[in-house]
């Protein structure tokens, strides 16, 4: 259930928005209905309602900024290792052009063909085919980018060629880590929570309008319409290939942007 709740997500977030509204709605029309029969019955107190309500509406407030809270956090985790990885592939370029050898050569020009990979796996679709070709295609230049530097390694042991070395693993690591990173998503029981405290808040809030005497539906929806557009900011927030909140790739798109031909400056008289 949870898959068919992110593929319709990420098929179309308006959709999505309408359907979480109406859940919303027609349990506080079911509140509504309830209160209303209970009202009826002669023997019915209201007593401890209000202390019910209240109770609800507080556990929903703190899964909703304990959601916010984890959401955000995934979001920030998100942007900390792209930006790690992004400055990890310039210093492997850099390094790679620093090393006067062929084979160094050929690492920075699959360096500069791996930066654009990246980008295009990152900023994918939920379930795009780019995923997986991206994938496969980064693991391929991988292989071939170490491959060059074995020969390298064969051929020569010198600081230069060593820091080279470092900073190739660096920069797998940290595609290793963005790779795990987008895939991940906030845990579906904790949204499931959410969903379903969300619906039954709405459900005694509607009981609760029903012994105050009136449905109060313009107040109610404007309720709804808020709280859903915050529990879809978190559902985005919580995916990084759900929704319109995506992970900034201008520092990609930066260090693309610093790989030109490097001049050596003359040494002065």
């Amino acid at each position: 259930m949870t898959a068919v709740l992110a593929e319709l997500a990420a098929h179309n977030m308006a959709m999505f928005f309408v359907l979480l509204a109406a859940a919303q709605l027609i349990a506080k029309e079911a509140g509504y209905a309830m209160g209303r029969y209970q009202m009826r019955k002669p023997n019915f107190k209201d007593d401890s309602v209000g202390m019910v309500s209240a109770s609800i509406f507080g556990l929903l407030a703190f899964s909703l900024a304990f959601n916010l809270s984890l959401a955000s956090g995934r979001y920030n985790d998100r942007l900390t290792a792209a930006l790690d990885e992004a400055n990890s592939i310039g210093t492997l370029w850099l390094q790679a052009k620093a090393v006067d050898n062929p084979r160094a050569a050929a690492i920075a020009d699959l360096t500069e063909q791996y930066i654009h990979l990246r980008i295009k796996g990152i900023t994918a679709d939920w379930g795009a085919d780019d995923i997986k070709n991206a994938a496969a295609e980064v693991s391929q230049l991988q292989n071939e980018m170490w491959g060059h530097l074995t020969a390298l390694l064969r051929d020569r042991i010198d600081p230069q060629v060593t820091q080279l070395t470092a900073s190739m693993n660096a920069t797998f690591d940290s595609t290793t880590t963005m790779q795990n990173i987008s895939h991940r998503t906030t845990p579906p029981d904790v949204i499931w929570l959410l969903l379903w405290m969300t619906v039954v808040a709405m459900g005694v809030m509607g009981f609760q309008f029903a012994l105050n005497g009136h449905p109060h539906r313009l107040l109610g929806l404007t309720t709804i319409l808020v709280w859903t557009s915050v529990l879809m900011v978190i559902l985005d927030l919580g995916a990084a290939r759900i929704g319109d909140i995506r992970v900034d790739v201008s520092a990609y798109e930066s260090t693309i942007s610093s790989m030109k031909p490097i001049p050596i400056p003359a040494l002065a008289p």
